[in-house]
């Protein structure tokens, strides 16, 4: 629990201001703006904090998003500056929200600490409420004045802070090119948090502008590897490495380095090296724990959460045992006190505290019953003897031992279906393949960089991404397949196929076997290219913990889910149509209705012109009358 529910606390703690205090974004002291990682969360019960980096050379002066609480939530948010509260603020359902952050507020390591605590009504008198209250925060930015400065040392060209990293690469790239490519894409994403968009793309886009922290890496094709170059190029930095083969992605990734972002799930040490059937014992330290994560105290509720992904211990879990060992202070005469434990929203163990000392709680929960990343949450529940409104209350504090609290998985040897069964049944490498020649591979590797962006991360430890040949990868598996053809998706025994013949449509989806799983991105229909990218930047975009089901399917609308595919809707080797995916609220996708509509007022007014055009011609004078009438052309006098 780093940067994601860290930074998520902080969200809250831009978040509480009034209205009145927020700056006018279109004022000249604060005529720039980075954008920050863009949606933070956090259930706000106790202190967060975050470190939010601050580009070289800037001054900054606000950090605004909007902020929302939970329907019901009645309190005060106290926020907090390099540890000191520097204001409070009545809890709302959604405001915008500024925090006034200073240069002497930067730290040595170009950080600012900004933190939050929820304070609910009733805590003054020593409870908290017990019911938890969710807080969210979206849209983070950074005002500043001044101009970032940026550092062309290729070793220092990539800030601690970015706002987005673009991977250029030539148009019709070569193999070389495009796995360096695939690769510095997920090095980027592990380095930097969810939120700054990564990417890949070609050297004739116009990228967009983002500000401060933005940069660009480009690659390209050459005999040898030659010394990387950094300038500023068409007013963004930008970092060139030239060369071939194996070299040029080792060398691009000796320049984005092994900083992996810090979130909120990172594991620490290597990535274990597990067989089916076998057993990875990691420690809550090793999978991320902080000592906040590690506390709890006070009367009423306080609930710490963290999230445990499977990757974590090298692959799909079969069974998870818990086996946590702590501390508690004795529980007041007359008090009552209780800790819960709860894996996924689901009660595994429950037990009643008394007397100070330790306590040990050991069960297990099924594989079948864990998502891919699985959310362990402790919950004290406490009560005094007088009630909330007694006077002086002895402390109640409850400390778990980090390293000496452990899970314990039993690796499974086949994973469950569908989309969730990823990252971690890829054990750590991700072979990506590509069909199409020239400029449509080079966009099937963009495609592809969406996907490996969304993997990596959701996954607990780098992946090893590389480019591998469609029929290496339909053989041995697992890995990635875009631009699948429609024999392809037979061999990988994909539930959707392509028909050129059929409606338009694009998917992402999981298939193959348990010794070879696979996922596939690729069209559906005719002139589908377009929605495809949809499908793949919504991966990057909603996150990979966010996909459920067996595939994502775009029918020209927003992508959505599909769940439990039934192959024997697929008749033999038929293509099978996509579903009707608009739902029947206001997110059904209208396009072809107001086509129609379009058509239908194009004609209507055709008819209109027709009829009007025909009235004003047997008015005018002088004109033709119809055959057959009293008058005629022919009979009338030449004109002198």
């Amino acid at each position: 629990m780093r940067y994601a529910a860290a930074v998520a606390a902080a969200a809250v703690v831009t978040g509480v201001l009034a209205p009145a205090a927020v700056p006018s974004l279109g004022a000249t002291a604060h005529a720039a703006r980075t954008d920050l990682p863009a949606t933070l969360d956090t259930r706000a019960l106790q202190t967060s904090t975050v470190q939010v980096p601050v580009p070289a050379g800037v001054d900054p002066r606000w950090v605004t998003g909007a902020l929302t609480v939970a329907d019901g939530a009645r309190g005060t948010v106290l926020l907090l500056v390099d540890g000191r509260v520097v204001r409070s603020a009545a809890a709302r359902p959604w405001q915008r929200v500024a925090l006034p952050v200073g240069r002497d507020d930067v730290g040595p390591d170009g950080t600012v600490s900004l933190g939050v605590r929820f304070r609910p009504e009733g805590e003054r008198t020593g409870c908290r409420p017990l019911e938890p209250y969710d807080v969210r925060l979206t849209n983070l930015a950074l005002l500043h004045q001044g101009t970032e400065r940026v550092d062309l040392d290729p070793a220092r060209f990539l800030p601690a802070a970015a706002s987005r990293v673009d991977v250029v690469v030539p148009r019709e790239a070569s193999d070389d090119v495009l796995s360096a490519g695939l690769a510095a894409v997920a090095a980027l994403a592990a380095r930097y948090p969810a939120g700054v968009p990564v990417g890949l793309t070609t050297a004739d886009v116009v990228l967009p502008r983002t500000g401060a922290g933005q940069r660009v890496l480009r690659i390209s094709p050459g005999p040898t590897t030659a010394e990387p170059t950094a300038e500023v190029r068409f007013g963004l930095p930008s970092l060139t490495v030239t060369g071939s083969g194996d070299e040029l992605r080792s060398a691009v990734l000796d320049l984005i380095g092994e900083d992996a972002a810090d979130a909120e799930d990172t594991a620490t040490g290597t990535r274990p090296e597990a067989e089916p059937g076998s057993t990875v014992t990691r420690t809550l330290a090793e999978l991320g724990a902080r000592a906040a994560d590690a506390e709890l105290s006070g009367y009423g509720r306080t609930a710490s959460l963290l999230r445990i992904r499977q990757d974590a211990f090298g692959g799909p879990v079969d069974r998870l045992d818990l086996s946590l060992a702590g501390a508690h202070t004795s529980v007041p005469t007359g008090s009552q006190a209780r800790l819960d434990t709860y894996l996924d929203d689901r009660l595994v163990d429950s037990r009643t505290l008394g007397d100070g000392g330790t306590f040990a709680v050991e069960t297990s929960v099924p594989g079948s019953r864990l998502a891919s990343t699985a959310e362990l949450e402790l919950v004290l529940t406490a009560v005094p003897e007088d009630g909330c409104t007694a006077g002086t209350l002895l402390p109640l504090e409850v400390q778990l031992d980090r390293d000496d609290s452990a899970l314990s998985a039993e690796v499974a040897g086949g994973p469950d279906a569908g989309l969730e069964a990823f990252p971690q049944v890829l054990a750590g490498r991700l072979p990506v393949a590509l069909r199409g020649g020239e400029a449509a591979r080079t966009a099937a590797a963009a495609d592809a960089a969406q996907v490996v962006a969304s993997l990596q991360r959701a996954a607990a430890y780098p992946l090893e991404v590389g480019l591998v040949s469609p029929e290496a990868l339909l053989a041995d598996g697992p890995g990635l397949l875009v631009g699948a053809t429609w024999a392809d998706t037979v061999a990988a025994g994909a539930r959707l196929r392509p028909d050129t013949d059929g409606p338009r449509g694009a998917a992402l989806q999981a298939a193959g076997d348990d010794e070879a799983p696979l996922l596939v991105l690729g069209t559906l229909g005719a002139r589908s290219g377009v929605l495809r990218t949809w499908v793949a930047e919504q991966t990057a975009r909603d996150g990979w913990d966010g996909l459920t089901g067996d595939a994502l399917v775009s029918d020209g609308g927003a992508a959505r889910p599909l769940v439990a595919l039934d192959p024997r809707a697929v008749p033999g080797e038929a293509a099978q149509d996509v579903p009707d995916l608009a739902p029947d609220g206001e997110g059904r996708s209208y396009v072809g209705w107001f086509a129609a509509g379009i058509v239908v007022l194009l004609l209507l007014l055709g008819l209109q012109l027709a009829a009007t055009l025909r009235r004003r011609a047997a008015r005018a004078p002088g004109t033709a009358a119809p055959r057959g009438s009293a008058t005629s052309v022919s009979g009338s006098a030449p004109r002198p």
